[in-house]
């Protein structure tokens, strides 16, 4: 963010940060991909089972005990945002739901390689133009 102070450019970035974190559980809880924009695919009976034990819902929204998004976090840095889990059993999960490896693939972070859906990109470029006041 070049042109504006390091105060006003950290404010900005925590401001974004909070709107990524938002959009990534309001997604979420629509069981829908932040990243693909598709919906998440169904649980299995079994599991549904299991977590309907567990939280009362049946719905694929990768918030079993809330453990896992609530987890997500964002640090500031020199070039952007940063999203972080800091919970080493909440990465292996985060993992795993972002690959798909040993599980349905149900992403909630970008890859190096990816972006986020356009809408949450119009909506952080919008935060930032009203935050500059353009």
């Amino acid at each position: 963010m070049e042109g504006i102070s390091k105060g006003k450019a950290a404010t900005i970035k925590s401001k974004v940060a909070d709107f990524i974190l938002s959009e990534i559980e309001n997604f979420t809880n629509a069981m829908t991909s932040p990243v693909t924009g598709r919906e998440f695919r169904a649980l299995s009976f079994a599991y549904g089972e299991k977590k309907r034990d567990i939280n009362g819902s049946i719905d694929a929204d990768l918030h079993l005990t809330g453990g896992m998004i609530g987890s997500l976090k964002t640090r500031l840095t020199d070039n952007g945002i940063e999203l972080f889990i800091d919970d080493s059993i909440e990465i292996l999960k985060a993992y795993n739901h972002n690959v798909g490896d040993t599980l349905p693939k149900r992403q909630f972070i970008p890859q190096d390689d990816q972006k986020f859906v356009k809408s949450i990109r119009v909506g952080v470029k919008n935060l930032i133009k009203d935050e500059l006041g353009d």
